[in-house]
């Protein structure tokens, strides 16, 4: 949310100051309203069509990027590890946003963060629509994707991803 906020130009993140409020960008600000709007009533298929090319674009930057950072690793590992912990729907789509955004954090191209983050607000729909049967699927399928990264497997990761998120689509 504050990554979308200070692309919004709403509050400033300076290192040592933390949080202040930005100068608003009205221009932005109304992209963003236009935006918004716009996908109101986008069909569920292109949000997920769109969701897979939003992640699947960055995963040669997260791979270059996890070989210089091993936190990276680290915290997409943590992320899955606490899946398994999960006793209720709520918390695994919580870990599940968390992941996916983390992903994109990876990334290091912040704009397509905050991109992920206002498309996540259109997802939300139907992502409930995951039951407690598939949580192990999406579990093994997470852990999957870290290790192809890891291994600097595009090829892999790519499959992975986009099955991954494509099985929103056997469910709406």
């Amino acid at each position: 949310a504050t990554k979308a906020l200070e692309f919004l130009g709403i509050v400033e993140s300076k290192t040592g100051v933390g949080l202040t409020v930005g100068r608003i960008d009205m221009g932005r600000v109304t992209e963003h309203l236009g935006f918004h709007a716009g996908l109101l009533d986008v069909d569920p298929q292109q949000l997920i069509d769109s969701r897979v090319i939003l992640e699947i674009g960055v995963l040669p930057h997260v791979i270059r990027r996890m070989k210089a950072d091993a936190t990276i690793e680290a915290g997409l590992r943590e992320i899955v590890r606490q899946f398994e912990s999960a006793r209720d729907l709520k918390t695994f789509i919580a870990l599940d946003i968390q992941f996916h955004r983390s992903l994109l954090e990876a990334s290091g191209l912040q704009p397509l963060v905050a991109f992920g983050d206002l498309l996540h607000l259109f997802f939300q729909r139907f992502r409930e629509s995951v039951k407690r049967a598939g949580w192990k699927t999406g579990v093994e399928s997470h852990r999957r994707l870290v290790r192809h990264l890891s291994a600097g497997n595009l090829n892999k990761a790519t499959s992975e991803l986009r099955r991954h998120i494509e099985s929103h689509k056997e469910r709406i």
